[in-house]
């Protein structure tokens, strides 16, 4: 239902007045909205439902004038807390309101409040007073199940949830088969449901909505506003991971913002260097983190090069900011590594005519809107694409991407090293508990080790000569390129961090989770892929391959999730001989 009062909601405020016929055709006329715009209340079915900050008061508030003047002056003193931080003289202040505060949850934030709000958010905090603004969304907007009952700030909103929750489980106990039985339980439930349902998503959603059907041209939109409130809220969280009240509001933030993103509002465009805006293209310049662009000049390359294409994902109301974006290279084959890609001549770009293409090679998708973590928008942009291709250009009948390992060379120094504190554990009489709990013996192979021994003593390493582990964790820090006699080692190492590693059910490495999650199949592991010095230090300058097989990727997401990360589909050109069985 809130998924098809925001579309109508849209389409109203884009004007797209055939689309919504089409809407109440397709779902009656028993959903009917009516926006009141002096209230910002919204009519469902005839019957006037008010976004109020408290759902569970059922009676009205009735302000006169001075109780007017008195909610104004509550308002301004959170603000006014917000940018100094003076608790003090926010507790006096609020000590003069307590005939009104029990009230004031049962009218909706003013909108010229959440203005000023907003205004004070982006124009005089810095980190601190944006925690603050945090925490008062947190006391005074999240509703009754965690902050009031963690901070115990006010006993009768509690003690109602408490009541609440008895009858639900009253009307559970007593659960006959009768239609008086069955309602009372539902209605209990729907009681449960409005004050599990936090105060700020209201806040938020009436921002985002008046700031839809209203001229924007310079001022932030309500959607990108939230966006950014949710990044400033995860670096706050990578500081504080365990703050189990912020971890609820990025859940209930996240949320909210996965409903706004679904497909029904988004739009996946191609760029064009001469069309597309410079506005939209410096955003791609400055959000490019798998091969950063840099300049205008590398972005014209990009946009017109005779076998590239770059498309982004946007949302119906932010046509200027892109959220998602996807480039192609456009091949007759599934690329190894990035030169094949991006030639060190550019007179090897043009060999490739578009007629001889058979392939559509994704060598970047990267999200140009870090408040979007977590909401999956590059799996929609991938699928929208390969449907355009085929649609434009049905030559096109591949589709890999050639993507990197950002985990990789993190994961095998921490199990390199784990092998050296073990070792020099045993030399000195270490406890056996500390190597049973970290000692990874299939870590290294026998073989592998007597070829380690063999490249230090062509490479004149002295110290640490009997430790396997120490010489490999020298060579792949203390090298530029990497060495081809570690080829087998590295690639066998690589593969099983691909392949077998996993963490809560699903792949260790959060590009391969992403790729096999939608669907993908694991093609092939390459070495030499990448010789970037990024690159080196994430994975040894190996890169990956996942090719979208378009008939198998339902069966291939059902088997990968079902396994619980298990069930990896192997394609047609992966190198088995480094897969441990």
């Amino acid at each position: 239902m809130k998924q098809q009062r925001r579309l109508y909601i849209l389409l109203s405020h884009l004007n797209h007045h055939q689309l919504q016929k089409q809407f109440n055709k397709q779902n009656g006329n028993s959903f009917i909205i009516k926006q009141n715009l002096t209230t910002g209340s919204i009519l469902f079915n005839n019957k006037q439902q008010q976004f109020n900050t408290a759902s569970y008061h059922s009676s009205s508030i009735n302000l006169n004038e001075n109780n007017l003047l008195n909610v104004r002056n509550y308002w301004q003193s959170l603000q006014q807390y917000i940018i100094d931080g003076n608790k003090d003289k926010l507790n006096e202040t609020m000590n003069q309101f307590t005939t009104i505060l029990t009230n004031l949850d049962k009218i909706e934030i003013p909108e010229d409040i959440a203005n000023e709000l907003i205004e004070i958010y982006f124009t005089k905090l810095n980190l601190e007073g944006k925690k603050r603004f945090f925490e008062i969304i947190l006391i005074k907007f999240s509703g009754i199940p965690l902050s009031q009952i963690v901070l115990k700030k006010d006993l009768q909103k509690v003690n109602y949830f408490k009541k609440i929750l008895e009858k639900v489980l009253l009307n559970l106990q007593n659960l006959e088969e009768n239609e008086k039985s069955i309602n009372n339980y539902l209605n209990s439930l729907q009681q449960l449901r409005n004050v599990l349902e936090p105060f700020y998503e209201k806040f938020l959603e009436i921002f985002i909505i008046n700031r839809m059907r209203k001229s924007t041209n310079n001022k932030l939109s309500g959607l990108q506003f939230v966006i950014q409130l949710r990044q400033d809220l995860l670096n706050i969280l990578k500081e504080d991971k365990n703050n189990l009240l912020l971890n609820d509001l990025n859940t209930n933030i996240t949320r909210l913002l996965s409903s706004w993103f679904s497909p029904p509002f988004l739009e996946c465009n191609e760029l064009h260097w001469y069309t597309t805006t410079p506005e939209i293209l410096e955003k791609i310049i400055f959000n490019e983190k798998v091969h950063p662009i840099g300049n205008f000049e590398n972005l014209k390359k990009r946009l017109t090069g005779p076998n590239k294409k770059m498309f982004a994902l946007f949302h119906s109301s932010m046509l200027d900011t892109p959220l998602v974006v996807l480039q192609v290279a456009l091949m007759d084959h599934i690329a190894k590594d990035m030169r094949e890609v991006f030639p060190l001549k550019e007179d090897d770009d043009k060999k490739v005519l578009v007629n001889n293409n058979n392939t559509a090679i994704f060598y970047s998708i990267c999200s140009a809107q870090g408040g979007l973590q977590g909401i999956e928008l590059g799996n929609y942009l991938i699928k929208k694409v390969v449907n355009i291709l085929q649609n434009t250009m049905p030559n096109i009948t591949q589709f890999s991407t050639l993507s990197p390992i950002p985990g990789f060379m993190k994961w095998l120094i921490t199990k390199l090293k784990i092998e050296i504190s073990n070792d020099n554990l045993n030399e000195v009489g270490g406890t056996e508990n500390v190597e049973n709990k970290f000692h990874d013996e299939k870590l290294l192979k026998e073989s592998e080790k007597k070829l380690l021994f063999e490249i230090a003593k062509e490479n004149n390493y002295d110290n640490h000569h009997n430790n396997p582990y120490q010489i490999l964790l020298n060579l792949i820090e203390n090298t530029k390129e990497p060495l081809e006699k570690l080829k087998p080692i590295m690639m066998r190492l690589v593969t099983r961090y691909i392949y077998k590693e996993k963490r809560k059910g699903k792949a260790l490495d959060p590009v391969t989770n992403f790729h096999i999650r939608n669907g993908a199949t694991l093609e092939r592991i390459n070495w030499l892929g990448d010789l970037s010095s990024r690159r080196m230090k994430e994975s040894y300058g190996i890169m990956v391959n996942y090719k979208y097989n378009l008939d198998q990727l339902e069966q291939n997401n059902h088997e990968y999730l079902v396994s619980g990360g298990k069930m990896i589909k192997i394609g047609n050109l992966f190198e088995r001989e480094y897969l441990d069985e």
